[in-house]
């Protein structure tokens, strides 16, 4: 049907130099190229080359690890007690903002709601309203989870104390991060293996 060559004997391939051998040639390479393990061997180089960045990953991680515990250690108490503080403020930075300040002026009122409402003003005073409640409903919590936060607090600063006075406990956060990579990078290379076999 075209100019062949016979290869082998077995497998007839366009004559080369022929437009029919030119458009064979761009396609096997165009479906090579899109093909899985193509694609695979491309990301694995990606990987290859970008080894400094995933060296500072690795050390990052663990000295991440180490500083969530040093927090852990030493900013529990002002961490916990901070975060349900800084909720009642904004809760209540937010009420005062919409009761007084959008509530009293509808031209402000317009420029932030009044994209949701055709009246701004009112869920300017809506929303005040809803954030005071949240500021008392926090306020109210914090009183009565005083005592229970403290004892929690009191045993994340005894298990720091715990992890920090035992050595092996202490080299946990670097190990972890080392058997994780080692076992992403086995999975990588027997899924490598999987998708090259072909079907």
């Amino acid at each position: 049907t075209y100019p062949s060559l016979r290869v082998g004997g077995h497998l007839c391939l366009p004559t080369p130099g022929s437009h029919r051998a030119t458009a064979f040639t761009t396609a096997l390479l165009q479906e090579q190229a899109r093909s899985a393990v193509a694609i695979l061997r491309s990301w694995s180089w990606d990987v290859a080359k970008s080894w400094p960045i995933l060296l500072l990953c690795l050390v990052s991680s663990v000295a991440a690890g180490y500083g969530y515990l040093f927090l852990l250690r030493h900013g529990a108490r002002a961490l916990t007690w901070g975060l349900m503080g800084l909720l009642v403020g904004l809760s209540a930075a937010t009420a005062v903002y919409c009761l007084f300040t959008l509530g009293t002026d509808k031209d402000r009122a317009s420029a932030i709601f009044g994209g949701f409402c055709d009246h701004p003003v009112g869920l300017a005073r809506t929303v005040g309203g809803l954030s005071a409640c949240f500021a008392v409903l926090f306020t109210a919590l914090m009183f009565y989870l005083y005592s229970g936060t403290k004892k929690a607090v009191a045993c994340v600063d005894a298990s720091c104390e715990a992890i920090i006075s035992q050595v092996v406990l202490l080299r946990f956060p670097a190990v972890e991060v080392c058997v994780k990579a080692v076992f992403t990078l086995m999975w990588l290379a027997v899924f490598s293996y999987v998708i090259s076999s072909g079907p």
